[in-house]
């Protein structure tokens, strides 16, 4: 939105980044297997939209779980969600944003296939 009350669209990009903890409730060897993690995080704004905006950068903690499908010997398939926490204030042309908590969930889908190690028997 502009100064004078109308709104425009602009081009922007995300970067979310992390760093992370994964625990397996269900060892994936299983048939079915399931895992959780916790870490920190980061998310950046960039492009038109945030042209001359302070503050884009945000730190913050995750959490995520990921449930998974053995396909065969060497293939699986998971499916995942993970919550992105954290607080983002902005700055432009003087005027500053109220710090509001965020939660930005990403939702994520992958085939997994084993490089290396022998397999236990």
């Amino acid at each position: 939105m502009t100064g004078a009350g109308e709104f425009t669209q602009s081009d922007a990009n995300l970067f979310f980044g992390n760093v992370n903890l994964t625990f397996y409730l269900i060892k994936p060897t299983s048939p079915v297997w399931l895992s959780v993690s916790g870490g920190g995080s980061v998310v950046s704004r960039s492009g038109a939209a945030y042209e001359g905006v302070t503050g884009t950068t945000d730190y913050g903690g995750l959490l995520g779980a990921t449930i998974g499908f053995r396909l065969g010997s060497l293939l699986s398939f998971n499916i995942s969600a993970t919550d992105y926490i954290y607080g983002a204030q902005f700055e432009k042309d003087g005027y500053t944003t109220t710090e509001a908590g965020q939660n930005d969930i990403l939702l994520g889908f992958g085939l997994g296939v084993p490089l290396g190690g022998k397999k236990k028997e």
